[in-house]
């Protein structure tokens, strides 16, 4: 478009019979600065092309070293029962046989899926994961298929590109730390586990049907996180010999976030990359020993003093749950009264916990929860009469500071943490300004008066 500007000015000043010699030297002076912008554009673009070129290289690279970490040649695998369960839902396949095939079958989840396949048996008879085991039965695993969807690439070499292509895009938009929300980055990695931050808007976990079609985090990650990697000496006479733990483990073939946070909901997420690593922080957090740290903006004023803690104890959904709560201040709003700060603890892991702790048991839901605040309303503004207005389409003011946890091979204590995102700090101050603002106001039409 720039040489097409300078190309017709020159034209024009060619055909012109009126235009001298001096009107037309500025013309004639655009011509080597066109041919340097043109140059300069060119060189750029080739600069961009071999940039993104390499970067869809390295993404390749990147997901055939996932598919290649897992080279488990213990594909069969079996067991004979000695001795069964008291528990009657122990002794159900579906959770006996993550206990015996650690290393290969994760949850009871897992056991139902491959006992649907056939991947798991019962006397080389297929069965449902509700069978019960009995004493003498011989359980067959047989892990015949290492690959998965995250990391494997189409065959053809146009759609491995795009496949490669769309998540580099994904990962620079949501890397972006000049926006307001908290951007995605590695908070703590190593050859077991990691902690990634999720951006809000983000799935945790893919589902049937939303692969490649929705947000979600799972499917990023193997351009995030490296593939564990097993170290090897060698002894005296030249022989390989194993030296460190990742030869009794192994890695998996994409790494797996291990607990979930809501759609809208940001704050680190803990990913396994190895089998054993995996199973450790399932039972971590079914043992509750992983602290979870969360911050919200609720609607209303809480009856407690800032800087006291209390305990909600109630029922999500029929079961327990329980949370800690600390205020930790207040500020006056125009539109929603009084925006209080809460840190949250959660003790339990009930859906949406947090957002009903909040708006049921308190009476003061968090801001932009248009799921429990109530009835109806505008856009802007939730709720009429004794409703608490809250505002919807603004995004939910929840995230998740912090989450450690026990190391799952050292047991060390593991920490990762992020900054409040800045629409939280933005929200507070233009509240406060507002609410100042229209004080003033009303005292000088006091005064007036």
């Amino acid at each position: 478009s720039v040489l097409r500007y300078h190309y017709c000015t020159m034209r024009e000043d060619d055909v012109t019979t009126t235009t001298t010699s001096r009107h037309r030297r500025p013309a004639l002076l655009f011509a080597p600065l066109t041919l340097i912008i043109l140059l300069c554009h060119v060189l750029s673009g080739v600069d961009s092309l071999i940039v993104s070129s390499n970067r869809q290289g390295e993404a390749l690279d990147r997901f055939k070293a996932w598919n290649n970490a897992n080279q488990n040649q213990n594909t069969l695998q079996e067991f004979t029962v000695n001795e069964v369960p008291d528990d009657d839902r122990n002794s159900r396949i579906s959770h006996f046989a993550p206990t015996v095939f650690t290393n290969s079958l994760q949850t009871s989840n897992a056991a139902n899926l491959a006992c649907r396949s056939g991947q798991l048996t019962i006397n080389n008879e297929k069965v449902s994961g509700a069978r019960r085991v009995k004493t003498g039965d011989t359980i067959t695993f047989l892990n015949n298929d290492t690959s998965d969807r995250r990391t494997t690439l189409p065959d053809d070499p146009d759609k491995a590109h795009r496949f490669c292509s769309s998540r580099l895009r994904l990962i620079k938009h949501l890397s972006d730390e000049g926006m307001s929300h908290s951007p995605l980055r590695v908070l703590y990695e190593d050859d077991y586990m990691a902690i990634v931050c999720k951006p809000a808007g983000v799935h945790t976990m893919s589902w049937v049907g939303s692969f490649g079609k929705s947000l979600c985090l799972d499917e990023i990650l193997p351009l995030l996180l490296e593939p564990p990697i097993r170290k090897r000496g060698s002894d005296s006479a030249g022989a390989e010999v194993k030296n460190n733990d990742m030869d009794m483990d192994e890695p998996l073939s994409a790494p797996l976030p291990r607990h979930r946070l809501d759609n809208r909901v940001a704050g680190p997420v803990v990913v396994a990359k190895t089998r054993r690593a995996s199973i450790q922080i399932g039972r971590s957090f079914e043992e509750k020993t992983v602290k979870k740290e969360y911050r919200a903006i609720v609607v209303g004023e809480i009856q407690h003093t800032v800087g006291t803690s209390f305990t909600i104890n109630s029922k999500v959904d029929g079961k327990p749950s329980e949370t800690e709560v600390t205020v930790l201040g207040q500020t006056p709003c125009n539109l929603n009264g009084i925006l209080t700060d809460l840190v949250l603890f959660p003790k339990t892991g009930r859906r949406h916990q947090l957002r009903v702790h909040c708006a049921e048991v308190l009476g003061t839901p968090i801001l932009g929860d248009d799921l429990h605040s109530g009835k109806g309303g505008s856009d802007e503004v939730e709720g009429e009469g004794e409703d608490v207005p809250v505002r919807r389409k603004k995004g939910l003011y929840l995230y998740c500071q912090k989450v450690s946890l026990n190391h799952p091979i050292s047991g060390e204590m593991v920490s990762a943490e992020i900054p409040e995102p800045f629409r939280f700090t933005r929200t507070r101050t233009k509240a406060l300004k507002g609410f100042e603002w229209e004080t003033r106001n009303a005292q000088d039409q006091v005064q007036v008066e």
